[in-house]
């Protein structure tokens, strides 16, 4: 089969009546899996082309920062190593600026390291990771009020569900970073239930409610698609609505076995 081009293919209504309403129901299956297709097609393509623009970024970004600041490093220690004879006062303070450049670097890479997989959530778990993707938030900016509940009895969940839930909220609060700057308050929601895990993320900023999973990938928000994506994959549900405050509010639920 050509690429681009869909198995699904309505077939021509005649015969009966009862047989027509047959035919007619069946061809609107066809047209829905057709469109559902061409969504996941446009998907997977504009997934591709962000995991490449997100390479390339990291590519330049340690390019650009971290190896430009090695190779300043290994200077300032070449001239370090040729004043300390001549001149030790000017070789200590050469120290002290390496030292610093070497902390900046460290920043650096951990930041890189933990926005590739975070640290925190394989080791402690998805209610202290999503806590600190809230305290990252207030020190990025300390004056919004970012409120973080968590309810249930805290538990480890299976590693991919977590992972699922905190890309999740982590999309939510980048997207709150992006489309919604006259936000003043975003409240983190985490939620344990015997058979389900619930999070949610509420801002008093722009309005996004549009649910229209081909319109986000036909826009190229692919990050929005990938949230209703994963949802999906877990056999759960994502919804982006408005309070009775006209807030926006962005809810995940994901089934999850008692004993996970």
């Amino acid at each position: 089969m050509p690429p681009g081009r869909s198995v699904f293919h309505p077939i021509p209504e005649h015969g009966p009546r009862e047989i027509r309403t047959l035919i007619d129901a069946f061809n609107q299956m066809v047209i829905r899996l057709a469109e559902q297709q061409s969504t996941l097609r446009q998907y997977a393509h504009k997934a591709l082309l962000s995991q490449e623009d997100e390479r390339q970024r990291l590519s330049h970004e340690l390019h650009d920062g971290t190896v430009q600041d090695l190779v300043g490093l290994a200077q300032r220690v070449e001239l370090c190593r040729s004043e300390l004879d001549r001149d030790p006062q000017m070789a200590r303070r050469r120290l002290d600026e390496l030292q610093k450049l070497l902390e900046q670097i460290l920043a650096d890479v951990r930041r890189i390291s933990i926005a590739l997989r975070p640290p925190v959530l394989e080791d402690f778990g998805l209610s202290i990771a999503l806590d600190a993707l809230c305290k990252d938030l207030r020190q990025e900016k300390p004056a919004l009020l970012c409120e973080y509940i968590v309810s249930g009895s805290a538990r480890r969940l299976a590693p991919e569900l977590e992972l699922a839930v905190y890309r999740v909220v982590q999309e939510a609060l980048a997207n709150v970073r992006k489309h919604a700057a006259d936000a003043t308050r975003i409240k983190v929601e985490l939620a344990f239930a015997e058979a389900e895990i619930c999070a949610s993320v509420t801002n008093d900023g722009a309005a996004f409610t549009n649910q229209d999973v081909r319109s986000y990938v036909r826009s190229g928000h692919i990050g929005l698609a990938g949230m209703y994506e994963r949802a999906s994959l877990f056999g759960g549900k994502l919804n982006i609505t408005s309070d009775a405050d006209q807030n926006t509010v962005v809810s995940l639920c994901l089934p999850c076995a008692p004993d996970t």
